[in-house]
């Protein structure tokens, strides 16, 4: 993410903290115990790769060959509850490479650089785009150990940290805000957001007050308590002839990128990395995103038909016409549709074509998205 980076990243790998487990456990010297428990952190990082596509095409009669590889990656930030804060999609792709070439990096080599310059794309975007605000809350009741916030933006989510500040003077009688206590969201209802108590930043400092101030700085995203899932289940039209494989994994970051309304992660799509997250020695609490009960979905879908199809030397020209659209169901019922329809060229290679056609119409298919999510209101 480099130094100039907004954010400050905790490894969650699964390989790493299998690792870890196995060095505890073959040292008899060496417990959990020793090993000191964080909180879970504010957000998680995602990354999704499609498979490297090795693109070949033939130049020559005497088969001379030109390669290059291509892969689109996304990249989504969610909170503790699954809200999508941020999300970005990019695609890459090598150099080309002739087939007498009889140098420079393998195959494989040749993909992870790849694989990493993807993840420094994204990783721009994250430092250029997200941006943390400091929000103030009025505390509107007090019980026991649990405070009620007033939160009518919908601002706040479960998990979310909240500092409690007293407001104090100097010797000049300048005012200024000494934190207190740290609370954390346990939920949000109607408005209101209740929190539960944390810690407090030093011993003897009075229970809060009304009076008090109550602040949270978080990356700044669509607001409100009724998130928005989005569902797959008629993502290809009946009448597309043709079927774009590893497209619904990337409908989340896709969507999110440009939807004006919280999205949220399907629990389901995501339940094997929170139980990564969940069995490390890492955090005190565990990572558990809720199913998404509100009604409100986002329904994306496409449509993909060859029109005309020549062959130029040793390639392939196909004419398609595609349709994509998107659209918002509350409760079963649609309220809102837009779609857009459009003629696109590709050149293929006349042999292997199918993993290339996919990656193509991937790189059309997750821009008209983006562009559709941010027309929706």
């Amino acid at each position: 993410m480099g130094e100039e980076s907004k954010i400050n990243l905790l490894t969650t790998n699964p390989t790493f903290n299998a690792m870890r487990k196995t060095v505890i456990g073959l040292n008899s010297k060496f417990s959990s115990s020793n090993i000191s428990a964080k909180n879970l952190p504010d957000y998680f990082l995602l990354f999704s790769f499609t498979p490297p596509i090795k693109t070949t095409f033939i130049q020559n009669q005497a088969g001379l060959k030109s390669s290059y590889f291509q892969m689109l990656a996304c990249g989504t930030m969610f909170d503790k509850t699954g809200k999508v804060v941020f999300s970005k999609c990019v695609d890459d792709k090598t150099e080309p490479r002739a087939s007498v070439q009889t140098f420079g990096a393998a195959d494989g080599d040749i993909t992870g650089i790849l694989v990493k310059n993807l993840i420094e794309k994204i990783a721009m975007q994250i430092n250029s785009k997200i941006e943390f605000k400091e929000y103030e809350f009025k505390i509107k009741k007090i019980e026991n150990n649990d405070i009620i916030l007033e939160d009518k933006d919908g601002i706040l989510s479960e998990g979310n940290q909240i500092t409690i500040f007293k407001k104090n003077k100097s010797l000049s009688g300048a005012e200024y805000l000494l934190p207190a206590f740290l609370y954390r969201v346990v939920s949000t209802s109607n408005g209101t957001a209740q929190c539960t108590f944390d810690y407090p930043y030093s011993d003897d400092i009075e229970k809060p007050t009304k009076s008090n101030v109550a602040k949270s700085s978080m990356i700044v995203a669509a607001g409100g308590s009724n998130f928005y899932k989005v569902d797959t289940s008629n993502l290809v039209l009946t009448d597309s002839e043709v079927k774009i494989r590893h497209l619904d994994k990337f409908l989340v970051p896709i969507i999110g990128s440009g939807f004006k309304k919280p999205l949220t992660l399907d629990n389901s799509v995501i339940e094997k990395k929170m139980d990564a997250v969940n069995s490390t020695l890492m955090f005190k609490d565990k990572l558990i995103i809720p199913p998404n009960t509100s009604g409100l979905e986002v329904l994306p879908y496409y449509r993909v038909n060859l029109k005309k199809q020549k062959v130029v030397g040793y390639s392939k020209i196909n004419k398609y016409k595609l349709l994509v659209g998107i659209k918002v169901s509350d409760k079963g019922k649609i309220v809102n549709n837009k779609s857009v329809e459009k003629e696109i060229e590709m050149v293929l290679p006349t042999r292997n074509e199918q993993p290339v056609l996919q990656i193509e119409l991937l790189k059309v298919i997750y821009p008209t998205l983006q562009q559709l999510a941010e027309t929706l209101k």
